[in-house]
């Protein structure tokens, strides 16, 4: 965590800069974060001031999630912690209390129940990523044009995208070769963007007279909005040992 902050008399500024990173409690997770920001106050002129506010982040979510089902058809079959509870030694042939969970000889992937797979073998293997950015800024701008009549506007906008990319290759359990996943190797994408954007202008007078006292507004705001996303998805891909940047092969 970085900040820098100061200024004189005509100018204040501050900037700052935050980096979080955290592995999860499950094996091949966790979560990435980058986030700035700066603030500046400045006056252009005696009679006109400025200030502006930017914030941007990244993050980059990853690995699975122990409360996502991976199958709706099988529900709580496929639920990490489930698959890893029900796994030893009870669904296998043959039982040896000492073995070690992530083995990976012929004779523990022998499985009778052909929903089962070996979840810390097919855990190691998922590429999953949630990426998020963000950029939030306004602007706002003061001036006093006489005595008594001041004029603000102001200008934020606001843009949030978010990605996200799975790739299952024949060791997970969305990708290995079994009766009913006609997918095979398969990988899926999609991205969606918010735009916001808002102006707001305002005309204030403010005068006093003897007794009397004058006050007067009038205003008007602007706004926008646009959404949009899409996504694809590939299945049988060929060469599962170069990963998702071969999805197109699919």
């Amino acid at each position: 965590n970085t900040t820098i902050s100061g200024g004189t008399s005509q100018t204040r500024y501050k900037a700052s800069f935050t980096y979080t990173g955290q592995d999860g409690v499950i094996s091949n997770s966790g979560y990435d974060r980058y986030q700035g920001s700066i603030s500046l106050h400045q006056a252009l002129h005696k009679n006109l001031k400025m200030r502006l506010n930017l914030t941007y982040f990244e993050d980059d979510k990853y690995g699975q999630t122990a409360s996502r089902s991976l199958d709706s058809t099988t529900g709580y079959q496929t639920y990490l912690m489930y698959r890893t509870w029900a796994f030893r030694p009870v669904t296998l042939k043959n039982y040896r209390p000492n073995a070690d969970l992530d083995e990976t000889d012929d004779e523990y992937n022998d499985m009778y129940d052909g929903n089962t797979l070996n979840p810390i073998i097919s855990n190691s293997n998922e590429d999953k990523h949630e990426r998020r950015k963000s950029l939030v800024g306004n602007v706002r701008f003061d001036w006093t044009i006489i005595k008594g009549l001041k004029f603000q506007t102001q200008a934020g906008i606001k843009r949030l995208s978010t990605e996200t990319e799975n790739f299952y290759n024949s060791l997970t359990y969305n990708g290995r070769p079994k009766s009913g996943n006609s997918f095979g190797v398969n990988a899926d994408y999609a991205m969606s963007q918010l735009n916001e954007w808002i102006n707001e202008n305002t005309l204030t007078y403010n005068n006093r007279s003897g007794y009397h006292v004058y006050d007067a507004l009038i205003g008007f705001t602007m706004e926008g909005k646009t959404q949009k996303s899409y996504g694809y998805k590939t299945i049988q891909i060929p060469n599962e040992d170069m990963g998702i940047t071969v999805m197109d092969d699919g």
